[in-house]
This record gives C-alpha cells, structure tokens and sequence, in this order.
C-alpha cells in the first residue's frame, strides 16, 4: 500500500491516536510565535528587527550544538556500559576459568588423600595381622622386627596422610575453592585407630 493510500483512509483504532496527537500539536503551535509575531514583540520591546533574527539563529545554533553534545554523550554512555558489560563478562569468564582450574586442583588433592587414606588403612591392617600373626610367639628378634616394621610402615603412611590433607585443607581453604570445598568431609582421615 502506498503512502498516499494510508493517508486517504483512517483505521478506527487509529481515530483516538491521531486526534491526541493533533490536540498535543494544535497546544503546542499556541506556545509558538510566528515571525511576525516576535518582530511585534521586539518593536514593543525597542529591538530593531535584524536583532531578533540574529537572536534566533544564536538560539537554533546553540539548541543544535547541546543536541550534539547530548547525543554524543548519550553515545558515550552506551559505549561505557557496553565497555563496562564486555569487562563484567571478561571477568565472569576469567572468573569461570579459574573457579574450574581450583575446582579441578581440589578434585586432585581430593583423590591423593583418599589414595593415601586407604594406604593407611591397608598399613593398618598388615599391622593388625603381624600383631595377630605373631601374637602366640615368644619373643625374639624376628618378632621384634617384624612388629616394629609394621608400626613403622602405618606411621609413615599417617605422615603421608597427614601431609596430604595438609595439602587438600591448604586448597581447600583458598578462594575460590573455599566456596564449594568441604573442609571437614577428610577429618578422620588419617587417626591412628587402633
């Protein structure tokens, strides 16, 4: 449809539209004064005309100017919220990598003690099986050795332990990890029960 043929014929929802909108141009053309009109004001004034018009294009020159300098500002805006949104998103991103990197370095340290929690336990049990082994034997020095090898076998490997969850409660307690990480979840690792 062309332009002429929309303008020839009125919609019935368009009706309120266009009648508000003409009343809202109709009130503001009597806030206006024609040319005329402000050389009559200027002569009651004792403004020589050619000052008026002067006057008038100084008006219409600085109205374009602050139109330009509040356009130019509105584009600053939106290009230092843009900047601003890049740099949010950047840092979401930096801040994603990261989370992931400490999430994986928890998960590392997390299946090291629980590797060498499970070495304590088997010490444990080979101490508890020399014990049982050699219980019913009298002293000598095979004994001996044999019971101060395995106590000595599950102390190192407590030490080893100890170490290990050391290590995890060090990543454990660092940010960003410190916001998932379960600080308590390996407390009993590593006791010595006997």
């Amino acid at each position: 449809m062309t332009l002429n043929k929309k303008l020839s014929t009125t919609d019935y929802d368009d009706v309120d539209d266009i009648i508000g909108l003409a009343e809202e141009l109709r009130m503001a053309d009597r806030e206006r004064l024609s040319a005329e009109e402000m050389a009559e004001v200027g002569e009651d004034l004792g403004i020589e005309q050619k000052y008026i018009e002067q006057a008038r294009t100084e008006l219409v020159r600085q109205r374009e100017a602050e139109g330009r300098a509040a356009a130019a500002a509105a584009k600053r805006a939106r290009s230092l919220r843009l900047g601003v949104g890049i740099g949010a998103g950047a840092l979401l991103l930096i801040f994603g990598i990261w989370a992931a990197s400490a999430s994986s370095t928890l998960a590392d340290h997390e299946a090291a003690l629980s590797a060498q929690s499970a070495q304590v336990a088997s010490a444990r049990e080979r101490q508890k099986s020399v014990h049982r082994l050699f219980a019913n034997r009298p002293d000598s020095p095979d004994k001996d050795a044999e019971l101060v090898g395995a106590e000595n076998r599950l102390r190192v490997e407590i030490k080893r332990c100890n170490e290990a969850l050391s290590r995890y409660r060090r990543v454990a307690g660092a940010f960003p990890a410190s916001l998932w990480a379960d600080t308590q979840r390996f407390e009993d690792a590593c006791e010595n029960r006997n």
